[in-house]
């Protein structure tokens, strides 16, 4: 498999979330905090902050505010599942197999490749919370 689509990913979340400022000791690197928080069914308005009418989003409001929101974007499979899975390998469905949100349509691949080694790589302790609804044994 290819890395190209990872690297990019990571070339992207690297330079979008520099934290800006000067570092405390200079020879000291600044390393920033990478949080990504996927929701499913997140319509465009679904905090108060992109508009929603009534909801109040107080904590979610403040972490877009103080770090990076995207204000366009789209998926590009409709289902939980594969979508999470792009948004993790940097990858099409076609490419990186689930395609449903089943076990049975789950990718069975164990060497499919994450943004969290990468991550892992370059110095970071990650985790991954919350549903996974994947392949179990990944």
């Amino acid at each position: 498999m290819s890395q190209k689509p990872l690297k990019f990913l990571m070339a992207v979340l690297t330079l979008t979330l520099l934290p800006s400022g000067e570092a405390v000791h200079a020879d000291v690197p600044i390393q920033p905090n990478i949080i990504v928080i996927n929701v499913d069914d997140l319509r465009w308005d679904g905090l108060s902050s992109t508009g929603h009418p009534f909801l109040q989003t107080l904590n979610l409001d403040r972490i877009a505010k103080q770090g990076l929101t995207f204000r366009n974007v789209f998926v590009s499979t409709p289902l939980c599942s594969p979508s999470r899975a792009t948004l993790y390998t940097g990858q099409y469905a076609r490419t990186h197999g689930v395609k449903g949100n089943d076990g049975n349509n789950a990718v069975s691949d164990l060497t499919l490749s994450t943004y969290a080694p990468l991550l892992q790589q370059a110095g970071y302790m990650t985790a991954h919370i919350g549903k996974w609804h994947m392949n179990p044994t990944h």
